[in-house]
């Protein structure tokens, strides 16, 4: 055979390939919106939060929205419908980003199982692009921030990850999942928890964000870490797949480590400033919501806070002013925390400190209002410590009026491609 021959042959090769992974993609876009949908149109648990039927608390949350910056809810909802057709059109240059090519049709299979759950063009567009729209288009085109004012203070992220690559049991990776009680329940007795979820790479991350940002310069609606877990195997590729792709997310800290001692946190508030960390002492490495351990990067974020407390006509004696300071209580009692846990890397002083309470910001939530007039309890719903080595997870969950500190652990097993459960809970979350 020639090498012309060759050559076709193995181009053709190439482009079956191509199209099968693409059509791979398509399939499983098609059913993680169709999961999506159904959870939004028959109500149910997402994630941490459960949410209404028929659409309603994407509904709500436009309502509430146009409330703040003086909008009507349907004029709201028409331009967000119109900004996230302009973010799909907004395809960018595949020079840069060669990843995407092809990522247009991979959106349009998630919308479509979207809208065969139930979902109409405006809810799809709500749950897509009103967060985007508001934190990026709505004060410039408004003049407003849709935020503050006399309705109920946003839901707010939390959460603390650690990862501990020499303990005396070994690598360890642990996290609180924080978020609101009243959006929260319990999980389900019985779950298949999945495949083990560190091969070849952890992503784990916490709640973080300015109500105030730089808009980004690209407005694809790319899931940037859903895309380096699809294209990176190695904590390298990641940091580079992630600091690339830096203007298609924020409002997240992630840790992201393998399964031998090597690990990266890139904490992200916004959409176009990071901060990289390294390892510590032990290999020790931890995120936390709401913050950065990067000094420069955390000043950033707290200017940011002031500048809008004083535009929204807020203080620290406001409930959103009280929420920044007992976040930054939470920095200061983690750093505090986290150097005595590298001085003893030890599961019994890991889970000390992780399920901690101290009153000016606790590392686990107890429940408690952060104000007066806060109307959110935040709590520590559960914790997860894996030891690595063995292939196991443990956790515990807030259960009814049992605060998660209190309530047994459970054990879950894997084996191979074998999974056993000992006095199990159920687990939305991969991580």
């Amino acid at each position: 055979m020639d090498r012309f021959k060759k050559a076709k042959l193995m181009t053709n090769a190439n482009k079956t390939k191509d199209q099968t992974e693409q059509a791979a993609l398509k399939a499983a876009a098609y059913s993680a919106g169709k999961a999506v949908g159904q959870t939004q149109m028959a109500g149910g648990m997402q994630t941490t939060q459960c949410v209404d039927a028929g659409g309603a608390t994407l509904l709500r949350t436009a309502k509430h929205k146009a409330a703040q910056i003086g909008m009507t809810t349907p004029d709201l909802i028409a331009r967000i419908v119109t900004f996230h057709d302009e973010r799909l059109d907004a395809v960018p240059d595949l020079t840069v980003y060669p990843e995407l090519a092809g990522e247009r049709e991979v959106l349009m299979a998630r919308y479509r199982g979207m809208a065969d759950a139930g979902m109409s063009r405006e809810l799809i567009a709500l749950n897509e692009s009103l967060k985007f729209w508001c934190d990026y288009r709505c004060r410039t085109e408004t003049g407003c921030i849709p935020h503050g004012g006399p309705l109920p203070p946003e839901q707010r992220e939390r959460c603390r990850v650690l990862y501990a690559p020499q303990t005396d049991r070994g690598p360890l990776h642990f996290k609180n999942v924080d978020d609101p009680l009243h959006t929260w329940k319990p999980m389900p007795e019985t779950f298949d928890p999945g495949p083990w979820p560190f091969s070849p790479l952890a992503f784990d991350g916490v709640g973080s964000g300015l109500h105030i940002d730089d808009a980004p310069p690209e407005i694809f609606p790319a899931d940037a870490v859903s895309l380096a877990k699809r294209y990176c195997s190695t904590v390298p590729e990641a940091e580079e797949f992630l600091i690339r792709y830096n203007y298609f997310w924020a409002s997240a800290n992630l840790l992201i480590h393998d399964e031998n001692g090597y690990g990266v946190a890139i904490d992200k508030a916004s959409r176009c400033q990071y901060a990289i960390r390294r390892q510590g002492s032990n290999g020790v490495l931890y995120i936390n919501g709401m913050s950065s351990f990067d000094d420069a990067y955390q000043t950033m974020i707290e200017t940011r806070r002031k500048q809008y407390l004083i535009e929204t006509g807020q203080d620290d004696t406001t409930p959103e002013g009280a929420y920044f300071r007992f976040a930054e209580g939470t920095l200061r009692n983690m750093k505090r925390r986290m150097a005595e846990f590298e001085r003893n890397p030890t599961e019994a002083s890991l889970i000390e400190h992780f399920s901690s309470r101290d009153p000016d910001g606790p590392l686990c939530r107890p429940g408690k209002r952060h104000h007066p007039d806060d109307p959110i309890r935040a709590a520590t719903l559960f914790q997860r410590c894996y030891y690595l080595s063995d292939r196991v997870m443990k956790w515990r969950q807030w259960h009814d009026n049992t605060p998660v500190w209190e309530d047994a652990w459970k054990t879950f097993e894997w084996r191979g491609s074998c999974k056993t459960a000992r006095g199990q809970h159920g687990g939305r979350p991969s991580i």
